[in-house]
């Protein structure tokens, strides 16, 4: 039932990732309770922020909170009219 309302709520990871409210999408195992496959998962996570935070280190902060608000003020406004589905409307005929 989760998986279908966030699919009918526009929050499935594609959604968020074209709607640019994320930044990239993480693969998460199969089996979470797996313990090898969940210590890789965190491990391979561990690197990816790592990676970032180094990264972010040589960057203005000024210039990224700037891009972070203007990020949050974006989210939410889309053309409502243009990404809704089609309904389809049902004609009624009458016999006088």
């Amino acid at each position: 039932m989760a998986p279908q309302a966030a699919e009918h709520l526009r929050l499935t990871a594609d959604d968020l990732l074209e709607l640019g409210i994320v930044e990239q999408k993480i693969a998460e195992p199969a089996d979470f309770t797996d313990p090898e496959q969940r210590s890789e998962f965190m491990r391979a996570l561990g690197k990816d922020l790592y990676r970032e935070i180094k990264r972010l280190r040589h960057e203005d902060p000024d210039r990224l909170i700037a891009e972070r608000i203007e990020k949050y003020r974006k989210i939410g406004r889309y053309n409502l009219y243009a990404t809704a589905p089609r309904r389809k409307t049902q004609r009624w005929h009458f016999r006088v």
